[in-house]
């Protein structure tokens, strides 16, 4: 964890077995990208601290710790989940409502998700926009008909666009 340094991208997701916690998909950090831009950085890390009430909070923010057991030190990784057009990620949806696993992914096509989870959800795109959500915001085309559901992210500076995956 001390090897992590504030910057670099990591490729690791919550799996979505924890249970209403975080389930992260390695014990610890595995080597950073060698770009932020690629498929395989999932979250950016904001910062490495000692507590993880020190890290920000939001739809797309999260934190991971280790406490050392020789020393008992604790080491916080700060992260900002990257979100990439056409992956998916977990919801659970009761009704009309659709709760995000804002930090999971998971493949498309699967098949099965983990039980606190009932959706798949195809991200259909990520756009800059700071003001009210309105009707339209995620349209891919004219006349698009598609029903989307959509989140504030990166502190209400962009949007997050998803679906239902249908395969």
């Amino acid at each position: 964890f001390k090897a992590v340094k504030a910057g670099k991208c990591l490729p690791v997701w919550d799996t979505g077995y924890g249970s209403g916690t975080v389930e992260w998909s390695s014990d610890t950090p595995p080597a950073p990208t060698s770009d932020c831009d690629t498929g395989k950085a999932l979250v950016f890390v904001t910062e490495v601290t000692s507590s993880s009430s020190s890290c920000p909070t939001g739809t797309d923010k999260s934190s991971w710790s280790y406490q050392s057991a020789s020393s008992g030190e604790s080491t916080t990784l700060c992260l900002t989940r990257i979100y990439h057009k056409n992956y998916c990620v977990l919801g659970k949806q009761t009704g009309d409502k659709i709760s995000l696993g804002p930090m999971t992914a998971v493949n498309c096509t699967d098949k099965k998700v983990p039980i606190a989870y009932n959706q798949i959800m195809h991200i259909t795109g990520v756009y800059k926009h700071s003001g009210a959500i309105t009707a339209g915001i995620c349209s891919r085309s004219g006349g698009d008909q598609t029903r989307y559901w959509v989140w504030k992210i990166r502190d209400g500076t962009a949007v997050l666009c998803t679906m239902i995956y249908k395969g």
